[in-house]
């Protein structure tokens, strides 16, 4: 179980990423071996919009949007952006020196006492004071 931030499921998408091969690879053994994957709800339109915009709108873009709704529930769970984690997240932001959205991710790492995925490295090294946090590739390595 892992929360999985926005980087590595884009990442995972676009096949001209640097962090593709290990992305999809990670993804795909997570899923295969029937591993929940944690993030906020607000994974949907940073994927989409992510994704859109590095190979345009259109069918692309809305067949990522159906990906992610087919993992919906099953082995994707997403947590909602309530009061308590929007003011969890708050706090990180402020005592980690992290971005909005990244401190979401961090929260919901932290609200369910698991590791954080991601390529981004400052929200790797700023959200390790308050829980493990790899990327796909240190992931892979371990094993």
């Amino acid at each position: 179980m892992s929360v999985v931030d926005a980087s590595v499921w884009v990442s995972s998408l676009v096949t001209e990423d640097v962090n593709h091969d290990a992305s999809r690879r990670w993804i795909d053994r997570q899923l295969s071996e029937g591993r929940p994957l944690y993030g906020p709800w607000i994974l949907l339109p940073e994927v989409t919009g992510a994704v859109a915009r590095r190979v345009g709108v259109g069918t692309l873009a809305q067949w990522v949007q159906h990906q992610i709704d087919g993992y919906l529930g099953q082995l994707l769970i997403l947590d909602d952006l309530d009061e308590e984690l929007a003011r969890e997240s708050a706090r990180l932001a402020i005592t980690l020196g992290l971005r909005g959205a990244d401190a979401v991710y961090v929260a919901v790492a932290v609200r369910r006492g698991i590791p954080l995925v991601t390529w981004d490295r400052d929200q790797r090294e700023r959200s390790a004071a308050v829980v493990p946090a790899l990327t796909p590739a240190d992931d892979l390595d371990l094993e």
